[in-house]
């Protein structure tokens, strides 16, 4: 009886130590040649034991993953990667330990950099796993900076300059790099004195920094910009920043208000200073921030983030990114909540003047979560004197553009200018709001309209009738020009300097991406 039970319990040892190396055997398996669905399964499932690895496991992990990134076969190097997180998670100690003795960070580096080489070749919204598998490396780094104090460490002092280049490449999508900027103010998170001082002597620091400073200027994302100024902020030392601030901005008057940018009040400064940054570009200037009077989500009341130092509630265009931002107070807590509406996400939009007020509406393609609550309409209200309307072509382009049609179904009147047109008006009628409802065409179906143009009626049930009257159209006309839009004869006027208030927009204030 008594052999029995010590069989037993030799019989769960072994079983156990088989567990703790399951994962290992599946990869060994998977460099034998015998694929990586076992592998797929465990980590989906996220039902695996705690595991263990033997000394030779990154090597051979090293060969096998290099191999599949020739392949292309980025589903699979995405699976060994979050192989890699789950032996961080599982012995966030001694386990790293091990593998950053065998130099994991600086295979990291040689497949980041292998995989840097792929976004040139793919347009990443070509490549979904592309895109996931950069994602995977950002929280590869956050995993082994935050389970272990040395491999943060080696992170700094190797990693943390690939991720610097991979945010001012301008060949990378906008996404990818907000993302590697994410990663890198993270990682730099709690970065001490002694780590910036080495910085400061460091030549590829200081030529990262420069390049950083010069992507503020043509990045196209307030978002990607005010990430970017963190990051020259926590690499540095206010010394160092002082002395290298007129390096990184020829222009003295932005290079005088990036130094008064303080510590306390960063985020506020900083809106100050990017507002002012981005109105002095001109018409080179890529983010336009305008603020708003107000804003609402389908019914609900948006308001600013609560600040005793924000004035305005600004709305940002990201010419780069195609998108609009801002930033709502968090109902739930001190986090500010961030809104993008990419161009890719906005079914249609109109805009509409009255009452001194520009009213920017937008039905979006799909619901997005909003203060937890999930709404499909923004509406946008601007001070009359903003030119709205240009930057909103910058940002959605005008094949997305709507015509609400008034009671006389009339596109424009006599005393309208001489020009192509989109008249956009409120139904008379009833007064309400005509957002998503059938009365609203897409100009792009729709020839641009002249003052001197016939009247045309578009029933706004009948897609049939609407083509015929547009091939009446095209032979009764043949106006020209690019597609606009006013409210009455209002012209849109440009925007005066944008420097009166600030907006906290940094990624401090976000949550880690990785768990």
């Amino acid at each position: 009886m008594q052999d029995q039970e010590e069989e037993s319990r030799e019989n769960d040892g072994d079983m156990l130590d088989r567990s703790e190396y399951y994962l290992e055997s599946l990869l060994c398996d998977a460099f034998k040649g015998k694929g990586f669905q076992k592998i797929k399964e465990i980590i989906q499932g996220n039902d695996i034991y705690p595991q263990k690895y033997s000394k030779q496991l990154l090597n051979q992990l090293d060969k096998v993953l290099k191999k599949e990134l020739d392949k292309n076969e980025f589903t699979n190097v995405s699976l060994l990667l979050k192989c890699i997180q789950q032996y961080c998670r599982s012995d966030p100690r001694n386990g790293v330990n091990l593998l950053l003795q065998e130099g994991l960070i600086a295979k990291i580096i040689t497949w980041f950099e292998r995989t840097r080489e792929f976004l040139s070749l793919i347009e990443p919204s070509e490549s979904t796993l592309l895109v996931q598998l950069v994602e995977d490396f950002f929280d590869t780094a956050l995993i082994i900076g935050k389970s272990n104090t040395e491999g943060g460490k080696q992170l700094l002092e190797s990693f943390i300059p690939y991720l610097g280049h991979l945010a001012v490449d301008s060949h990378v999508s906008c996404f990818l790099r907000q993302e590697a900027l994410r990663t890198l103010n993270t990682l730099l998170d709690n970065t001490g004195k002694e780590e910036k001082k080495r910085f400061a002597g460091s030549e590829e620091m200081c030529l990262l920094t420069k390049e950083l400073a010069k992507a503020i200027l043509d990045v196209g994302d307030y978002d990607i910009q005010i990430a970017i100024v963190e990051a020259l902020f926590r690499i540095t030392l206010k010394k160092w920043r002082v002395d290298l601030v007129h390096d990184w901005f020829e222009d003295q008057y932005l290079a005088k208000a990036f130094r008064e940018i303080k510590d306390r009040d960063f985020e506020t400064d900083s809106r100050l200073f990017l507002n002012e940054l981005n109105e002095r570009l001109g018409d080179k200037r890529r983010v336009c921030s305008v603020p708003c009077k107000a804003a609402v989500a389908d019914t609900n009341q948006l308001k600013k983030p609560a600040d005793d130092k924000l004035k305005e509630f600004w709305i940002d265009f990201n010419f780069g990114s195609e998108s609009i931002t801002f930033y709502v107070d968090n109902l739930e807590g001190g986090l500010w909540e961030s809104v993008r509406l990419a161009k890719e996400a906005v079914s249609s939009y109109h805009l509409t003047e009255e009452g001194g007020e520009k009213i920017l509406k937008m039905v979006l393609k799909d619901p997005m979560a909003i203060n937890k609550k999930e709404v499909t309409k923004i509406q946008i209200h601007f001070d009359s004197q903003f030119d709205v309307l240009t930057q909103l072509f910058n940002v959605m382009g005008k094949d997305k553009v709507m015509i609400v049609l008034n009671q006389d179904d009339d596109y424009c009147s006599g005393d309208q200018p001489q020009q192509s047109t989109i008249v956009v008006s409120r139904h008379v009628e009833s007064g309400k709001d005509l957002v998503g409802s059938d009365s609203l065409l897409n100009v792009s179906t729709l020839l641009p309209v002249t003052a001197t143009s016939q009247k045309i009626i578009v029933p706004a049930d009948a897609t049939a009738t609407r083509e015929s009257q547009l091939t009446g159209k095209q032979n009764g006309s043949q106006a020209s020009g690019d597609v606009g839009a006013v409210s009455g004869t209002n012209a849109l006027k440009t925007p005066p300097p944008l420097n009166t208030s600030a907006s906290k927009a940094s990624p401090l204030r976000r949550k880690d991406r990785a768990a």
